[in-house]
């Protein structure tokens, strides 16, 4: 079993018991290194359909568990459940099983800690590497036989109920200290998003921790707190009730089907502050490389098929395949953002804690 560092997985939902906390208080954010990548050798998808099949006796007539290491109603539940329902077409049947606790580290740990064989894999995000530089976990992407990555997800939204612009919102907060209340869940990429939010524009807030993207959803929505970080495309159907408004973009430009909608960098904020977002399928060490690259030849066309692509975009979610090497870069890519993200937080979290 992997360990996590510091604490165990138990202390970690203890901790989510606690519910609220003033400011962003936190332990302070690791930038080492993996000690090593996933197997470089794990196949990529084939680019062409093979006449030969790499594991014909895999899935046989057994259900593949994808587990969703968040709760049901988030970005990555809904991901996993339009992919889930082709893969009967491509590969054999898919379930999706929803493990939340621990911002992720709970499924995780569960999945690779099951049996190497293809039948239970990890949907989750990148949200991983937050844990890991954030020193909640000892380990990343690299504790994976191998992943694959089937669609980017750049659309955090700062949705508020309250008011119509940032400018409001930010001018309220400072006229009353301390009671703005954003929602989110510990150790994840929401709790960053605040501690940067209320560093970069000045504001004495409070970060409450109400669980998965579900529940902060769902907090928002009855007034517990007044702002929250979310995929916009989870947020539809309250902002066309009139409960929530956009009023910034967590992205480096802004987003193509919301021109609208500013950034936070362009209305002042740090030009690290974007989150680049992945959702990515894990496979536990071991697993055999013939049954990985089977199951990312099915996920690939999965991908490319016009109908998930058309679910994909109802969601306001990016298909996007990438495997093997291609993966790999796309994460090495990706993690220097995430570090220097954390790194300008713990500026937050070290005074918070000073004063």
């Amino acid at each position: 079993m992997i360990a996590l560092k510091n604490a165990t997985i138990f202390a970690i939902a203890t901790t989510l018991l606690l519910g609220a906390f003033s400011g962003c208080g936190g332990t302070p954010a690791s930038s080492e290194a993996p000690a090593s990548a996933p197997a470089s050798s794990a196949p990529a998808a084939s680019s062409s359909a093979k006449t030969e099949d790499p594991a014909p006796n895999y899935p046989g007539n057994k259900t593949i568990s994808m587990v969703v290491c968040a709760g049901a109603g988030g970005g990555n539940d809904t991901t996993a459940r339009l992919l889930a329902k082709y893969f009967p077409e491509y590969l054999g049947n898919v379930v999706v099983t929803n493990v939340k606790g621990g911002s992720g580290a709970v499924g995780t740990q569960q999945v690779l800690d099951s049996a190497p064989d293809g039948y239970t894999v990890s949907f989750t995000d990148n949200n991983t590497d937050m844990l890991f530089v954030n020193g909640i976990t000892d380990y990343s992407l690299e504790a994976y036989e191998a992943f694959f990555i089937p669609a980017t997800a750049d659309a955090s939204s700062l949705q508020v109920s309250d008011w119509e612009t940032l400018e409001d919102t930010v001018a309220w907060a400072k006229e009353h200290p301390g009671e703005l209340t954003f929602g989110g869940e510990i150790g994840s990429y929401t709790e960053m998003v605040a501690c940067a939010f209320f560093h970069e524009f000045a504001i004495e807030g409070k970060f409450i921790d109400v669980g998965p993207t579900s529940d902060q959803l769902a907090a928002l929505a009855g007034g517990h707190v007044k702002m929250i970080v979310a995929p916009i495309g989870n947020t539809a159907d309250y902002r066309a009730a009139g409960q929530f408004k956009t009023i910034a973009m967590v992205l480096k430009e802004r987003h193509p089907s919301f021109p609208e909608i500013p950034t936070l960098i362009e209305k002042g904020a740090g030009d690290w502050f974007y989150m680049p977002r992945y959702f990515y399928i894990g496979f536990p060490k071991g697993t055999d490389h013939a049954i990985i690259e089977k199951f990312g030849n099915a996920l690939k066309r999965i991908v490319a098929d016009e109908r998930f692509i058309a679910d994909m975009a109802t969601v306001e979610l990016t298909p996007n395949f990438m495997g093997g090497e291609d993966a790999i870069a796309y994460w090495n890519q990706t993690r220097p953002v995430w570090e220097r993200f954390v790194q300008e937080v713990q500026y937050y979290k070290d005074q918070q804690v000073a004063k």
